[in-house]
């Protein structure tokens, strides 16, 4: 009986957390459709400011998942350069 395998030979995770909550539909999105999907929400989040605190955002986001072990990849060098400010929680918009 072989056991499922989590990692590749080189020892990056084959999932997360985040991939398993999605189900098949993971393997059936496109990379450039989450891509989408994630500068769409962190536009909303960053309420329109601009192009660059969208980008800050997803970084600030990539560092906060990397830093707690969901995802070993870290952001490019020149992606933390954009970031202007340290990471932080998203503003809670008032209803």
């Amino acid at each position: 009986m072989s056991a499922l395998r989590t990692h590749t030979p080189h020892g990056i995770k084959l999932s997360n957390e985040y991939q398993r909550a999605f189900g098949s539909l993971y393997a059936k999105t496109p990379k450039a459709v989450l891509a989408a999907v994630a500068f769409s929400f962190a536009w909303r989040d960053s309420e329109g400011v601009g192009i660059e605190e969208a980008l800050s955002y997803i970084t600030d986001e990539w560092w906060k998942l990397h830093q707690n072990g969901i995802v070993q990849q870290r952001p490019p060098k020149d992606a933390i350069s954009r970031t202007r400010r340290p990471p932080t929680r998203p503003r809670q918009r008032t209803q």
